[in-house]
């Protein structure tokens, strides 16, 4: 009775969004065994609803922490060559075209090309390789790599708005606030189904 109490109002909740999901399918099944006098039927739905509930808000908080470390390593700040000066600008300050120095330890600001004889980055934040690799000059670096190696000069390519690592963030962020395909795709023929079987019946 407390799950069901609860998914009630949170039932209520969801149809205040427009969002049906499959809380209600659960809400039916234990309502319905209780009516039937079967109340180890409506435990079990509860307690698969309960622990379904449980599982998700874990993947819930582990996917907000991997988000939170995900902005952490996002520089602000960019280090660029003016003149025979090096100046510190914020990342919404980069153009394309110009001349950055990426000092050893430093996250690589946006994408660019490599102005000096070598780089040596670790790209294991981008495509989970563990090993460093050289980018010798003239050659693209990504923005989200990290500079293991001696500093080095690289010519901005684009915005940091446009740049690899923000279209990461942008696609972990929306997808933390969107249903997979499959989920909704299940969501919809569980809700769907009943009404659709019994107008089969009836006709």
């Amino acid at each position: 009775m407390p799950v069901l109490a609860a998914l009630v109002v949170e039932i209520v909740t969801r149809l205040r969004r427009g969002d049906v999901g499959l809380d209600m399918v659960a809400a039916v099944s234990m309502s319905g065994a209780l009516a039937l006098n079967e109340p180890l039927a409506a435990a079990v739905v509860a307690v698969m609803y309960a622990g379904g509930q449980s599982l998700e808000s874990v993947a819930q908080r582990r996917a907000g922490r991997e988000m939170t470390a995900l902005l952490a390593r996002a520089p602000r700040a960019a280090t660029r060559q003016h003149g025979e000066a090096l100046e510190e600008v914020p990342l919404e300050a980069v153009l394309p075209g110009d001349r950055l120095i990426v000092r050893q330890g430093e996250i690589v600001p946006v994408d660019g090309i490599v102005a000096s004889r070598i780089a040596v980055l670790d790209e294991s934040a981008l495509t989970g390789e563990p090993l460093p690799v050289e980018r010798r000059c003239e050659q693209a670096v990504l923005s989200g790599s990290t500079n293991v190696g001696a500093a080095f000069y690289m010519s901005a390519t684009r915005l940091a708005a446009d740049s690899t690592y923000a279209g990461i963030i942008r696609l972990v962020a929306a997808a933390q606030l969107s249903k997979a395909p499959m989920a909704r795709l299940a969501d919809r023929f569980a809700v769907g189904w009943p009404k659709g079987a019994t107008e089969r019946r009836a006709s």
